[in-house]
């Protein structure tokens, strides 16, 4: 891998991280470094609809949380691509709780801007492993 391409991947985690450490601490502003304002994240409802949210969903869902020591959380990215602004990246986050696991696997789609990677939209797939 040539020394531009490294760059960009390091600086395309960058924004990735950002969002994998502020999930983590449940932290909005960490989030927000790696998000573009507009960015939108989508999902489909339990009826296959789709619903989209606004970045400040995550203010909304982390204003008042508190750490949940029954929780954890990890994250790993799985794959980065890119050419030219435009790259992807895919992440799996496992969150276990008392009532048992969610595996999270996020799509990413970031877009260069002004020199700075930042993520423009997310799609999900959520799996839920009850304990048994």
């Amino acid at each position: 891998m040539g020394k531009e391409k490294s760059e960009e991947i390091e600086k395309i985690k960058e924004a990735v991280n950002y969002y994998i450490d502020g999930a983590k601490k449940q932290d909005y502003e960490l989030i927000y470094k790696g998000w573009h304002s507009e960015a939108k994240m989508m999902a489909l409802n339990d009826d296959t609809t789709l619903k989209i949210y606004d970045r400040s969903i995550w203010e909304e869902w982390y204003k008042n949380a508190k750490e949940d020591p029954n929780v954890t959380r990890t994250s790993e990215i799985l794959s980065i691509d890119f050419h030219g602004i435009a790259g992807n990246a895919k992440v799996k986050t496992i969150i276990e709780n008392p009532d048992g696991t969610i595996i999270y696997i996020d799509y990413l789609n970031l877009l260069k801007i002004e020199d700075k990677w930042q993520i423009a939209n997310k799609i999900f797939n959520t799996e839920r492993i009850p304990k048994n």
